[in-house]
This record gives C-alpha cells, sequence and structure tokens, in this order.
C-alpha cells in the first residue's frame, strides 16, 4: 500500500524561499476526478496520517519527507504561522479552508509521537511498545511526555536509548531499533547484561528487540560492530516490490528484489491528438444506429435511478444519478441536478440533412429538429442501473481503418481511474479491437470538463475532443493550455473518440457496455472511415 503511494498518488514538492533543503512533500488525499468536495483534497491530517502508515510500514524515510512536507507546508508556509489546519494551500479548489478546524491536530500529534518517536502504549497487554522512525541521519532526539519520557543519542557504533514510563498502569517496555551494523556486540540494560532478539519479519531495513518488565526508567545500551547492513540493489516494478530474504552477518530481514519485473508503461490507452488533425482523408460513413436508439440525450438527469440499490443506509449516488452528499441546489431546495439541453446539436443536423459534421472532417448521424423535433431519440443509453440495457450492439460491415464515436454520459469521483465502460468492435474471425471508457482518461462527464493540474488533478494524455451541445460549439482542448481550467458546461457536452481498427479485417459488430455501478453510458453516433 506504500508502494501504491510512491506511484499512484502524486507528490507535492514543498520547496521555496527560505524552506531547508530536502525532499519534503506532500500528498492530495486521492486522484479521484471530477472535483468534489472531500474526494480530493490537500489535507494536513490525512497527509499526517499516511506518513504514520510509512512508519508502520517500517519506512521512516520516506515517511519523513513527508512529515516535514506537511508540517512545513501549514505550519511555516500556511497564511496563519504555527496553525494545524485543515486545507493547505496546495488545494486547487479550496486553498487554506476551515483552517479554524481542528482536524489536523490529533493525527499530527500522534504521527509525532507513535511514528517519528514509536511510542506505542497497549495497556491491556501491559507493554509499551518504543520503535523510533528517526531518519538514519539523525544522532540524538528526545521528548516529554505527561505519559512518558524518551531520549537518543548515538556515537559511532553506540547508542542509548532511555525510557521513564509514566503510565497510570505500570507497564514492561518493548524497544524495537533500527540495526546501526550487522552484528551485535552488547546489549545493557541499565548497565547490566541483557538479551536481544532478531525480528525476522522486519521490511526495509534489519531490526533487533529488547524486552523489560516494568520500572520507573530504562537506559538502554547497544554496541554494534561490523558493516552496515545493505541490501542487493533494487529495480521495482511500477506499481509494487518484489520482496527477498536478506542474511548479513546476524542480521536478517526482507528486502526489495534485485529482480527486474516489467511494469505496466502507463500508457494504457492510446488517444487521438486532434490538436495536430486538421482534416480527415477517406472515405467516411455513418453507421445506422436508429435499431439501438432508446432515449433522449437531455433524459439523462430526468430519471430516477432506483434500482439496483442498497436496501440499507447508504451514501449513494441521488436518484437523480448525480450529485453526492454534498450537493444540493438551495436556490431551488431540491438536489443538485445539470440541465442538458442539445438544441444546438440538432439544429446544426438541420443544415446538413441530418449529419453533425465537426471541422475535421467527420460526419455524424443525429437527429435534427425536423426528425420529430425536439422529441426524438438520438442516444443508446447503457447501464447497471435497471433504467438501460447494460450494453447495446449493431452489426457492422466491410473494412475500415478507423471508427469514430460520439458519446455521452455520466460518471464521477467515486468511478475514477478504472473503466466505467467499453466500446469493443468484433471482426468477422472472431478478434477484437477494444476502447476502454475510462474517467478521466477517454470517458468525459456530459456535464463538465474534468479541472487538469500537474498534481492531484493530474491527467497528461491528449483530451479528447468536446462537442458543446446548446451551442453545436467544437472544443479541440490542448492539456497544457487547458490545466487550471474545466468546469460546468452549460447545456452538457458530448466526446468524440477515435479506436483505430484493422484495415485488413472483415467487420461484424460494435457493442457498447457499461462496466461500473451509477454510471450511464451512451452512443450518439458512430462513424467508420472505409479504406479508399
Amino acid at each position: 500500500m506504500s508502494r501504491f503511494v510512491d506511484t499512484q498518488i502524486p507528490h507535492i514538492p514543498i520547496r521555496g524561499e527560505g524552506v531547508p533543503q530536502g525532499e519534503w512533500f506532500t500528498l492530495p488525499t486521492t486522484t479521484w476526478m471530477p472535483y468534489t468536495w472531500s474526494t480530493n483534497n490537500v489535507v494536513m491530517a490525512e497527509a499526517a496520517h499516511t506518513a504514520l502508515a510509512h512508519w508502520q510500514s517500517g519506512r521512516p524515510d520516506q515517511a519523513f519527507r513527508l512529515y516535514k512536507g506537511c508540517i512545513l507546508d501549514s505550519m511555516y508556509q500556511g497564511i496563519c504561522p504555527g496553525n494545524v489546519g485543515m486545507c493547505t494551500k496546495f488545494d486547487m479548489a479550496r486553498g487554506e479552508a476551515q483552517r479554524d478546524f481542528a482536524d489536523g491536530v490529533g493525527a499530527t500529534s500522534r504521527a509525532l509521537v507513535e511514528g517519528l518517536f514509536g511510542v506505542r502504549p497497549d495497556a491491556l497487554a501491559g507493554q509499551v511498545t518504543v520503535q523510533p522512525g528517526f531518519p538514519a541521519t539523525w544522532d540524538h532526539a528526545r521528548i516529554r511526555h505527561p505519559d512518558f519520557t524518551f531520549a537518543f543519542e548515538r556515537h559511532e557504533l553506540t547508542e542509548r536509548y532511555t525510557i521513564g514510563p509514566r503510565f497510570a498502569k505500570p507497564m514492561g517496555v518493548r524497544l524495537v531499533i533500527s540495526a546501526l551494523a550487522d552484528t551485535v556486540a552488547g546489549v545493557t540494560i541499565n548497565d547490566h547484561p541483557a538479551k536481544w532478539q532478531l525480528v525476522e519479519s522486519s521490511v526495509g531495513v534489519p531490526r533487533i528487540q529488547i524486552e523489560v518488565g516494568a520500572g520507573a526508567r530504562h537506559e538502554f545500551v547497544i554496541q554494534w560492530s561490523g558493516n552496515r547492513p545493505s541490501a542487493p540493489p533494487s529495480q521495482p516494478r511500477r506499481d509494487r516490490s518484489p520482496f527477498t530474504k536478506v542474511v548479513q552477518g546476524q542480521m536478517i530481514w526482507w528486502g526489495p528484489s534485485d529482480v527486474h519485473v516489467s511494469g505496466d508503461s502507463g500508457t494504457r490507452y492510446p488517444m487521438t491528438d486532434w490538436t495536430k488533425i486538421k482534416k480527415i482523408q477517406g472515405n467516411l460513413e455513418c453507421v445506422d444506429l436508429s435499431s439501438i436508439l432508446n432515449d433522449r440525450v437531455t433524459q439523462l438527469f430526468k430519471n430516477e435511478y432506483l434500482s439496483p440499490r442498497s436496501p440499507y443506509c447508504s451514501l449513494a449516488v441521488p436518484t437523480q444519478g448525480i450529485g453526492s452528499w454534498v450537493h444540493r441546489d438551495p436556490a431551488k431546495d431540491r438536489l443538485a441536478s445539470a440541465e442538458i439541453d442539445d438544441t444546438g446539436l440538432r439544429a446544426a443536423a438541420d443544415k446538413s440533412d441530418g449529419r453533425f459534421i465537426i471541422p475535421q472532417g467527420i460526419p455524424f448521424q443525429t437527429p435534427g429538429t425536423r426528425d420529430g423535433g425536439a422529441t426524438a431519440t438520438n442516444i443508446a443509453f447503457t447501464s447497471r442501473w435497471d433504467n438501460y440495457p447494460p450494453q447495446v450492439s449493431v452489426p457492422l460491415q466491410g473494412r475500415a481503418s478507423h471508427l469514430y464515436l460520439l458519446m455521452a454520459g455520466s460518471t464521477n469521483p467515486m468511478q475514477s481511474r478504472f473503466d466505467n465502460g467499453e466500446a469493443i468492435v468484433t471482426y468477422a474471425d472472431g478478434s477484437t479491437d477494444r476502447l476502454a471508457l475510462t474517467n478521466p482518461t477517454t470517458w468525459w462527464p456530459i456535464e463538465q470538463d474534468y479541472l487538469i493540474d500537474d498534481f492531484a488533478f493530474r491527467r497528461p494524455e491528449p483530451i479528447p475532443l468536446r462537442i458543446d451541445l446548446k451551442t453545436g460549439k467544437v472544443r479541440v482542448l490542448d492539456p497544457v493550455a487547458f490545466k487550471g481550467k474545466g468546469g460546468r458546461i452549460e447545456g452538457g457536452s458530448a466526446t468524440v473518440l477515435d479506436l483505430a481498427l484493422h484495415p485488413n479485417r472483415d467487420l461484424k459488430s460494435l457493442t457498447v457496455r457499461t462496466l461500473a455501478n451509477e454510471v450511464v453510458i451512451g452512443l450518439m453516433s458512430a462513424t467508420l472511415l472505409r479504406p479508399q
């Protein structure tokens, strides 16, 4: 799990004038998109608590870089000096909001006591465990607490730990420390020889433990000899690290393996860069979707999505299919929603005999106002909700090199960073090509553009082409220029996606399927690029 934080959660560097040199950083709470309150923010309590988790997983150096980063962020760089606030200035949406909240006090204090100094009392077991998480470069530290005192100092290969428990119930002490060298030359407690044990389950570095019964003061002195412990060089894969047992001198521990395992390249969904496409050349043919169109795109948030739902108390997506526990429209005294208006798309289709033609030359067949007016169905919705089928399919014929899709639907932060749905082209020989509809890469919410930045809302891939339904405006968005923007779109917006096909294989069918709960995925139009 801590490796996931390394590779999947953006690290926000803490640097600037007057900031001590070091690789200090803080973290957003998630990478979920689109933004809504409390799902993706930069919160001191969350960062401090994650630092504690790093200490608990045996990674003190990484824990300290994060802990010092969140201290510098809130207490030194914030607009309220010395404050342990809630959101920090790195929170893109909220800034230092609710800086009078006490959220961070408990988590930050606990990380200091239980993580950095490693003092964890267990009165039921009658023992306090002390497992310091000091950075490897520290040679002294001290803390005075109402329930205990603790001091540490190191001189060359001699370490001294002095612990004075003052808990209401007398407790024994279990000291767990990282090995300074690969051999223990001797251990004393209050100047008397003492036994030590190896912690063979230790991960990252070797550790030993020393236990003593209840007492008012314990002075542990450990004399080390030999060489510094060192694990083989590792080449961990992107998402996780394989581990192997390491033996050196008297020490045994688990370290990252030197066996390289090829990881994910990170480019899961090759995407069309619409900023580089001026005009599509070739024979473009619209696919007849009339047999599967089942609703109007404007109906999306007017439905009641009632099943399947948990029969128990649950913070589920509201019945209109959009929003969360904090979203309510006070002006209208109702749950917040989004008004979808496709008049611009339909008007443009009227001018081109039922086709909407984007500047890149791709035509999309879609009903205008002449084809049954605004009530004509113009989308094939799919969903895990019972309102719509989980998938729709249409037959295809001949051969093509590309399939262009005009799509619209919903998603939410709880469905972020995984496949919400898929578009699958099946060939006559049984093989397939698949376009994953992933929030926030290929699948965008109809009512808004994703807000994008360099950290919590990082999304560096090309942006799908967007068509604003109310105006018919076609938008080609550059990821760099679009940073810091995004948000609600009046009337909503559809998305154009491109699936590259095998031009020498005969086509059989197109299937659009919803995979995730609580979303609706709709196909409005499909166009094939035929061989010349």
